[in-house]
């Protein structure tokens, strides 16, 4: 019925099916859930009603699109459920499968003010999205399964005003992000009571990525064995109530946003240990990769835009004085050779730092290629400690191949411009690498806290 109150509707989908059948009973059952989305969505606004898509055990295609105008319809809310499995973490029977029709870019689509509930359901292999969630949509998530299987980019995505609330399943293995929020999203994960009912986010660069105003609960989510476990980017803010990070690169990553209930974050220990478990910065740019010389992580942390990779900030800082007069931060390969061999391609190198003692002689800055020199910079004699200093490095590629410009300026102190041509091999992979050193038999001290490289 069209447009007017009905009672509830549901549609079956099973394995042997067939879509050219009513979809009203389990023995007249569609093939395709994409099917019984499409019958969804001709039906039209019907008035405090619902509807329940019933998926039996099988394997089934992605492309399914719940988009139109049915999302302006009062209490139009599309229940899309499995055969039971007993609850988290089960795995779900019926499965939307990429490799069923490897030409649909999405598992599952949401557009538009829809409300759609998805339970025991599972989406395997390489969807772009497994599951996309856009404009003033609204989901609700209890004990679904995402399995990239190491090709699907993004398991769970939401963008643009959504809300979504999450209980139970496994989010694994996808080249992205596990769960991607961006633009003004509401979040809400406290459905669970304990680890047990929750959500469980591993094998991504990202487990959780938050971007640009979103906000919400995270209540027992468990986040292990990726490159970050939950970044928080552009003014974001999550309240922790009970969150485990355990075996990533970097546990949580704050980037000019805030979270709530630290304290009831458990990162994990001995072997469970992550190889940093907290990074703050005040810049709202994303992060690609962190570690000192020392210290590398191996893996990527995320893979965002810019900067391209960002060192230090409030917990790695690095001291040089006359007890420690060098200083060395490394970065390892950040300049991809593929992107910087162009006419007008070029990266800039930004290494931030404060003059902690008053320095009896200059200090020095060197910015290196490998083992070519950039730049070398000097931050004068006799600047005063609390001194606040940049230092800027940009290299231009003034002709496609090998001929590059450098342009250098330190910020905040009276420094010398350097600007000279280079010819620098970018047929390969180059690191970054800058040494601060002070004369290690007079007074003076200074604190390099950033090395960024933008490009």
């Amino acid at each position: 019925m069209r447009g007017v109150s009905a009672s509830r509707t549901t549609l079956y989908v099973r394995e042997d099916g067939d879509d050219e059948a009513d979809g009203r009973t389990p023995r007249t059952a569609l093939r395709q859930v994409a099917t019984a989305a499409a019958r969804w969505r001709a039906a039209g606004p019907v008035y405090e009603t619902g509807w329940t898509i019933d998926v039996g055990p099988g394997t089934y295609t992605g492309g399914i699109a719940l988009t139109g105008a049915r999302g302006l319809a009062q209490h139009d809310f599309l229940r899309i459920v499995g055969p039971r499995v007993g609850g988290h973490p089960n795995r779900p029977l019926a499965v939307i499968d990429h490799a069923a029709h490897p030409g649909y870019r999405f598992g599952l689509r949401a557009y538009d003010g829809v409300s759609v509930w998805l339970e025991d359901l599972a989406f395997r292999g390489g969807f772009a999205h497994a599951v996309d969630v856009r404009r003033r949509s609204l989901l609700h998530w209890h004990n679904c399964h995402v399995d990239g299987q190491g090709v699907g980019q993004v398991g769970i995505g939401v963008l643009d005003h959504c809300t979504y609330a999450v209980a139970g399943g496994i989010v694994e293995n996808l080249t992205k992000h596990g769960v991607q929020e961006h633009h003004h999203v509401f979040r809400s994960y406290d459905i669970a009571r304990s680890y047990d009912e929750q959500l469980v986010i591993r094998g991504c660069p990202i487990g959780l990525k938050a971007k640009e105003n979103c906000n919400g609960h995270v209540d027992y989510l468990t986040i292990e064995d990726c490159g970050t476990g939950m970044q928080l980017n552009g003014m974001s803010v999550a309240n922790l109530r009970f969150l485990r990070l355990r075996r990533n690169g970097v546990g949580l990553a704050v980037v000019n946003s805030q979270v709530h209930n630290t304290s009831s974050v458990q990162f994990g220990e001995g072997d469970d240990a992550n190889e940093r478990d907290l990074v703050e910065l005040g810049t709202s740019a994303d992060l690609t990769s962190w570690g000192w010389q020392e210290g590398s992580f191996a893996r990527t942390t995320t893979n965002a835009h810019r900067p391209l990779l960002t060192l230090g900030a409030s917990y790695d800082d690095e001291d040089v004085d006359s007890r420690h007069p060098r200083a060395h931060v490394e970065l390892r390969r950040v300049v991809r050779a593929r992107r910087y061999r162009a006419a007008g391609t070029r990266f800039r190198v930004v290494v931030r730092g404060v003059v902690t003692q008053r320095l009896a002689r200059a200090a020095t800055l060197d910015v290196r290629l490998d083992d070519d020199v950039l730049a070398h910079l000097v931050v004068p004699a006799r600047t005063r400690a609390g001194t606040a200093f940049e230092a800027e490095v940009e290299v231009v590629c003034a002709r496609d191949g090998d001929h590059q410009k450098v342009t250098a300026r330190v910020h905040g102190v009276p420094g010398a411009l350097v600007h000279r041509a280079l010819e620098l091999d970018l047929l390969r992979d180059r690191s970054v690498l800058v040494v601060a050193g002070v004369d290690p038999d007079r007074e003076g001290a200074l604190v390099v806290s950033t090395v960024e490289v933008w490009g």
